[in-house]
Parts: C-alpha cells; structure tokens; sequence
C-alpha cells in the first residue's frame, strides 16, 4: 500500500489521458455539425471494431486494424487537414462586434440594405464578416479602407468602375477594414456547377475559417451566404437579417451587471454549469475516446525482457550417440506488450534443436526461429544467446563381452564360495568405436554374501556408470552364488 501511495506513474497516466481527452473534444467541437463530423464518427467505429477484434481473437481483423491504426496520426492529418488549419489559426481570434461603434442592429440593417440594392441592378459582390478566426492573411491581399459600415460605402465599393470591385470586402470589429481581397476557392469537387466563383472562393474561405460571407450573383441577382461550410442560397432580406442574427447572437450578449459576493457567487455557478453540463455528452465521448487510445498505445507499447531456458535434442539418429557435454540452456531476449508479458512465465518457452539431419562428428545448429524456440502469441525473439551450438555426435557401434562378478562381505561362519555362475555371461554393449576400444568386459554390481549359508540367487545390473557407454543389451544379469560346508 505505502508503494502504492508513492507511486505517481498512475497520476501521470491519468493527466495524459485527461490531456487527449480534451484536445479530442476541441476537435469534437471543432467539425460537429460539418461532413468531417461524420468521418470522425467513421473512425471512432474503426477504434471500437479494432477493440473487439482484440477481445474476440480475430487475429486477422485485429492485424489489419492494428496495422491502420499505427498511422492514425498521418490519417487524421490528411481526412481533417482543413479544419486543423483553420483550428491553427484560431491563436489569432477576434471579434466581430469587439470595436464596433454601431450596434450590431444597425450593421445587419445597412449589409441587408446594401445587398438587396446590389441584387437588384446585379451587381456582383463578395462582403466577408470575420468572427473568431483572424483573417490577417486574407487583409494583406487587400486595399486598406477603414470606413463605417454602410450602404452608400459598400455600393461603391462594388461599382463596376471601382477597381476593387471584383475582390471581397473583409468586416472586422463593426468596420470595413479592407477591400479588393482575394480568396481561396474551394477544392471540393462535389459543389454544384451552378456556383460561379464568387460561391467557390466563399466556400474556400469558409473551409479554413469560422467567417460569414455574403455572395450577390452578377448573373441573376441572387442572394446567398456562406456559413460553416454550407451555402444558403436565394435568400430574400428577411432571411438574410434573421440568418446574421442567429450567427451573430450571441456576439453581444453579456450578463448582467452584479456587484459584490452576489455577482462573483452568480459567475462562479454559471462557469460550473458550463464547464460540467455543457455538451456533457461529447465530453463524456471525449473521455471514453481517450481512455482506449491509451490502452491501445501502452497495449501496443512493448518491453525487452530476458530469460534463460533450458535446451533439448530432439530426433537424435537412433545410429549415433552425443558425446561430451553440449550447452544445455540459452539465453532469450524478448520483446512483448505489457499485456503479453503479465501472462509470460519462463515455463511457456521452449527451445530445442533438430538432430535429424546431424551428421557424425561435429554439427553447428542455430537457434534462431519459431522451430526452435516456441513462445506464446504476441512474444517476439529479438536475440538468442548463443545463437548456435556445437555438438558433436558420433555413430554407435557394438561390443559383445563377458559379464563378472565380484562380491562383497564374507559368508557365515564355516561356509564358502562354491562357484559363481552368470546368465548370461555376456551381454552386447552399444557406444563410439573410441569408447569400446579399451574395454573388454563389464562387471555387475557387487554380489552381497554376507552370511548366506546356502547357493542364493539375484538380478544384478550392469555398472555402465563407471564408463562412458549409455547402453547394454541386457543390462540385467542373473547371478547364482552356490555356498558350500568348509572341511
């Protein structure tokens, strides 16, 4: 328990986890409502099918996933490289309303005014509302102006004899800032056909950032704005000012004015009501998400561990015989997931060499692959010390000699050896050719006479302990000892 209470690693994990479950609900909050919504979605079902594959064991599903979702990051980036760029550029967030010296009333009035007068003589134009993503890199395109808003202002600037005509007028903080902008268009090879491209460079725009745009038709006069990623289009003035008004909303709103313990009690409830219910169910999503990316990488993450294991000689030539004394165990480096290396014990490994093909005299067999060493799923041999062994093998030959008999202890009183008689009196002994050379009989173990009075019989081995030879054909003999009276 103490180790426990002094062990931060699992505080760590927790503010790691707490860490990605927060950037996935910002990018959860970043595409809800737009098509990368449901791509998110389709990958959130991949995880949860890879998870599955896992518990189930389809190794093959579980492999194909796994191999997927080693490149999550690079995948990410490519499916939502849009909305990361315009996520990157939120460090320069601004408001619409923030210097505005009009009321947002009054500038919604003027733009509706402004437009429905442009649709009637169709004339084109292209009028930018910036909200929290900063647009500096679209203002330097522009013609600097600075002016109120207004509609005298705004038709002149889209007269078709102003030399600014044909670019975007970019509102930011209630004023025209800047005139004759260009834009970016659009990639998106799905939009209709019937949007020119005063539609294309709005849709562009509203790809990489969180900006408003309306777009006048020089064609046909017709209405339309753009708006997270969607276009509204042929609006009438009525729609139009209800649309900007709902976008805008809540641009202005502020809460009302408390003092004292009062109004610090009523700020701190209401940061507590949206900081724990606020989209609770993309936060608790947020949460689940990023407690399975983490069993997934520490699941994934491997450990080196070592272990030594015995070695054995399998299929050894019935004709020949190992001589010497060979490594008996080797060491094994192994790489595995924590998870694999929790149910690993040295007992699950076994290493073995193959002597089928040996031949007499000295063989070098590496212990290297899956034959010779045999680990559980998901265990992989990185290193295998030594990683061959010398043995060396000689062909059997055999020997046929007499058997003898010594004994051991003295007969009873007035009694003596008679004769010693084994069966058989000799037996065929099996080794190397270098091992029979010297040897030209064998004896059994001692015969106990210790006051034996009459002829007694027993079933004696052989002593191959005291040779190299590791068989005998029999290896038991029968011994009789015959006693007799002494004169």
């Amino acid at each position: 328990m103490p180790q426990l209470i002094f062990d931060f690693s699992w505080l760590i994990d927790l503010i790691d986890i707490l860490i990605v479950a927060f950037v996935i609900y910002w990018l959860m909050l970043l595409v809800k409502g737009t098509r990368a919504e449901r791509m998110l979605w389709g990958l959130a079902i991949i995880v949860l099918v890879y998870f599955i594959s896992q518990r189930m064991e389809l190794f093959t599903l579980h492999w194909i996933l796994s191999n997927f979702l080693s490149s999550i990051v690079i995948i990410v980036i490519v499916v939502f490289q849009r909305d990361i760029r315009r996520a990157l550029v939120q460090v320069g967030k601004t408001s619409f309303f923030s210097r505005g010296e009009s009321s947002k009333e009054d500038i919604f009035e003027e733009l509706t005014k402004a437009t429905f007068q442009m649709s009637e003589k169709k004339i084109g134009a292209l009028i930018v509302l910036e909200k929290d993503v900063g647009l500096g890199d679209y203002l330097d395109t522009g013609i600097e102006v600075d002016a109120k808003v207004s509609s005298e202002m705004l038709l002149s600037i889209f007269n078709p004899s102003s030399p600014a005509h044909d670019g975007a007028a970019i509102i930011r903080k209630a004023r025209i800032s800047r005139v004759g902008c260009f834009l970016p268009l659009t990639r998106d090879q799905e939009i209709s056909k019937s949007l020119g491209t005063r539609h294309r460079a709005a849709l562009g725009l509203a790809e990489e950032t969180d900006a408003v745009i309306i777009v006048v038709s020089e064609e046909k006069g017709e209405v339309s704005l753009v708006a997270d990623g969607e276009v509204y289009r042929d609006m009438d003035a009525t729609a139009l000012r209800k649309r900007l008004k709902d976008i805008f909303g809540g641009a202005m709103a502020r809460p009302p004015a408390e003092g004292g313990a009062a109004g610090r009690k009523k700020i701190k409830e209401d940061f507590g009501q949206k900081f724990f219910f606020k989209n609770t169910s993309l936060k608790i999503m947020a949460f689940a998400f990023a407690i399975a990316l983490w069993f997934l990488v520490v699941g994934e993450k491997k450990t080196e561990v070592g272990f030594l294991i015995p070695l054995e000689f399998r299929n050894l030539p019935k004709d020949m015989i190992i001589i010497g004394e060979p490594v008996r165990d080797v060491e094994v480096r192994l790489l595995a997931s924590k998870k694999a290396m929790a149910n690993l014990s040295p007992s699950q490994l076994t290493a073995s060499i193959d002597l089928s093909t040996a031949r007499p005299g000295i063989n070098n067999r590496r212990v290297v692959n899956a034959t010779d060493i045999k680990t559980p799923k998901g265990v992989e041999i990185i290193k295998v010390n030594p990683s061959s062994i010398l043995v060396h093998l000689e062909a059997i030959v055999s020997k046929l000699v007499p058997v003898k008999v010594k004994t051991s202890g003295n007969s009873a009183p007035g009694f003596s050896i008679k004769s010693i008689s084994v069966e058989p009196g000799s037996v065929v002994l099996f080794g190397t050719q270098a091992q029979l050379k010297d040897i030209h009989e064998i004896y059994a173990t001692p015969f106990d006479i210790t006051g034996i009075e009459t002829d007694k019989t027993k079933m004696l081995s052989l002593q191959l302990a005291d040779t190299e030879l590791k068989k005998a054909e029999p290896d038991v003999v029968k011994v009789k000892v015959s006693v007799k009276r002494s004169p």
